[in-house]
């Protein structure tokens, strides 16, 4: 993300996030491992050279003759024209060939690197039972306290 900040100055997008190196040594000091929980990853890739793919791009669609080998039947019932059979057509002889343009995709080198990351849906699930931990130790205080007063 800081790259795109590199690329696009002030009107790169602002994101929030968590630190994996953070989480993992908190995970760390007490014992824990991260990668284990699921909650971190880690990648690494090798170097990959400039890529060169060209693609043929038809310009001008091919046009053929229709040959017609039989026609249409129709039949007239209560005033009306019927289709009983369609008409059917032989591929027919190409009379304008396709037109190509060739385009040019570069895919630029990749440096050779590696990237740790976090499963943000583990970090909310481990989220979501710690508050839910702390909001029942919470209400049996509260209870607790109520029942005292009464």
């Amino acid at each position: 993300m800081l790259r795109a900040v590199e690329l696009k100055g002030n009107a790169a997008r602002v994101h929030s996030g968590l630190i994996a190196q953070q989480i993992n040594e908190i995970f760390n000091t007490r014992g824990l491992d991260a990668y284990r929980y699921g909650l971190l990853c880690y990648d690494e890739w090798d170097p990959e050279s400039e890529k060169l793919e060209v693609i043929k791009v038809p310009v001008t669609p091919a046009v053929y003759e229709q040959v017609l080998v039989e026609t249409a039947v129709y039949e007239e019932e209560q005033g009306e024209r019927k289709l009983v059979k369609e008409a059917v057509y032989a591929d027919g002889k190409l009379i304008t060939p396709e037109v190509f343009e060739e385009c040019h995709h570069v895919t630029p080198p990749i440096e050779a690197g590696n990237r740790h990351g976090i499963r943000y849906e583990e970090a909310l699930c481990l989220e979501a039972t710690y508050q839910r931990r702390r909001m029942a130790k919470i209400e049996a205080r509260l209870e607790a306290i109520a029942h005292i007063e009464r």
